[in-house]
């Protein structure tokens, strides 16, 4: 999805990152020291993680990486909820956890990646299909009335 809605920048690089409005405000929120492209998005870790997670070198234990980090807090972020956002979502960021998390380095350091599949979260609110295939095979966004 990010491909297609242009949300995905640098994908041919060592560092990709996520152009998302919404997302990039939540993470120069939690992060605003962080001086490099962000949202930083993984380049490494393999099919269903490369270019589909947060990098985990820099966001280590958020939930949307593409690793659990077991044991120990794994928080889904106002930067992951907004970028729910950004790709059209209704979603409520109140329900946010902290992040980053304090000892977040120190706490996932040293521990083997475990790669999980997540399902959606109850606090986002899917609307139907964003695009189609029209007859001649090119992909099309979906019209929608609004709420």
């Amino acid at each position: 999805m990010w491909d297609l809605d242009n949300l995905l920048r640098d994908s041919t690089t060592q560092n990709p990152w996520f152009s998302g409005a919404d997302a990039q405000a939540a993470f120069r929120t939690a992060d605003p020291s962080f001086t490099d492209k962000i949202v930083p998005v993984e380049a490494g870790g393999g099919a269903g993680t490369t270019l589909s997670h947060w990098r985990e070198s820099v966001m280590t234990n958020e939930l949307m990486t593409g690793f659990i980090n077991d044991p120990g807090p794994n928080p889904l972020s106002a930067i992951s909820i907004q970028s729910m956002a950004d790709l059209g979502y209704t979603v409520d960021v109140s329900v946010a956890d902290p992040w980053p998390t304090p000892g977040m380095a120190a706490a996932v350091a040293g521990r083997a990646p475990v790669s999980v599949v997540i399902a959606a979260a109850p606090h986002s609110v899917l609307h139907g299909p964003r695009f189609a295939i029209n007859r001649s095979g090119a992909v099309v966004p979906i019209e929608r009335a609004s709420p």
